[in-house]
């Protein structure tokens, strides 16, 4: 129907004004992603509770919650940003820098560490292996190499293992195997998590830490393979590696066999005190030939002379060890429990 001027009648649509009033029809998608970050916010928390005070290190926590090891660590990170993690970084308590001083002029090296001992042995060992792994960061380059021996001390340096920027490391073990029932604790899979760690690569030693005889022991350090990685091995830019004692029970050695409780008591009758790359040492840094002349290893004189010579120790009962160890100088990087250091430096003043 015409209008009266002759034109179509305009139809104006307008659109519903905007209000603030509460519309429950989107109350629903609104409470699904209240309840997402609520989840996102506990999932932070329990893996900060885990690492902080469950004590579990970041593979633990990754296995148990099925995910990588790289988002345990941006978790951790997202928890600090929320709030919900807090960092208190504390100035180093006056016994440890004391001690860590006596070290240091003591017997002349030039880097120690002294870190707290916690209520229980793991506990400690895993304080300390969290520190020498940040130093192992901190220390290394782009393309430098680096050399590393088995055990539970090194075990917890590979555990605790910063994310990091690195590149083209290249990791070798510095002497064989140990064998025996805990692979996790030997050198061909810590020096396979380690290069992972640094985004690397690796060498070990394919054969076993001491062999039947002096002689069989000559023959395979004459192979191609284990001579070349011998050699990279000891030259490496930076060197890591634990301590063990003889009378240990726990000692890797002693645990894989290659010690009985008969030579035990020979070695030290013979003055052995305890063990450092496989090689049983006396009170003053001496080898012990006898057991020593079967040791598939770098030999002890290419850790006194490496540009970093990292040795890390936890547990009082290691003292003599870490003790004859510093007499000979074998290294220049020192990371090691309160107690364990107190406990040497006492007995370094009563034997003057």
């Amino acid at each position: 129907m015409a209008s009266i001027t002759g034109r179509q009648p305009r139809i104006i649509s307008q659109k519903p004004k905007k209000t603030n009033v509460f519309d429950p029809t989107r109350q629903p998608a609104v409470d699904i992603l209240v309840r997402m970050k609520s989840a996102q916010l506990n999932r932070l928390y329990s893996v900060a509770k885990m690492y902080y005070e469950d004590h579990l290190n970041q593979n633990e926590i990754a296995r148990r919650l099925g995910v990588s090891r790289t988002s345990i660590s941006r978790m951790l990170n997202d928890a600090q940003k929320h709030g919900i993690l807090t960092i208190t970084v504390n100035p180093p308590l006056l016994q440890e820098t004391e001690l860590a001083e006596e070290i240091r002029s003591t017997f002349g090296i030039e880097h120690v560490v002294v870190v707290p001992a916690m209520d229980s042995e793991q506990d400690t060992l895993k304080a300390v292996g969290h520190v020498a792994a940040v130093k192992l960061v901190e220390i290394l380059h782009p393309g430098m190499s680096l050399s590393m021996t088995w055990g539970r001390a090194i075990a917890e340096i590979v555990n605790e293992m910063p994310d990091n920027n690195l590149e083209n490391i290249h990791v070798t073990t510095m002497v064989g195997a140990i064998g025996g029932m805990q692979p996790e604790l030997d050198g061909p899979d810590l020096a396979r998590r380690m290069s992972k760690a640094l985004h690397g690569t690796y060498e070990y030693i394919n054969a076993p830490a001491v062999v039947i005889t002096g002689g069989v022991r000559d023959q395979l350090i004459s192979t191609v393979q284990i001579h070349n990685v011998l050699d990279k091995a000891a030259s490496s830019d930076v060197m890591v590696y634990g301590v063990g004692t003889l009378d240990d029970p726990h000692s890797s050695l002693n645990q894989a066999g290659y010690i009985s409780e008969q030579e035990q008591h020979l070695y030290q009758a013979q003055g052995g005190v305890g063990h450092l790359n496989a090689r049983i040492i006396d009170a003053n840094g001496n080898e012990v030939e006898e057991f020593n002349k079967r040791v598939v290893s770098i030999p002890l004189a290419a850790l006194a002379s490496a540009a970093c010579s990292m040795c890390v120790v936890a547990g009082v009962a290691k003292a003599p060890t870490l003790r004859a160890i510093l007499r000979r100088q074998f290294t220049n990087y020192l990371i090691v429990d309160s107690r364990c250091a107190a406990a040497m430096l006492a007995d370094t003043t009563a034997c003057r």
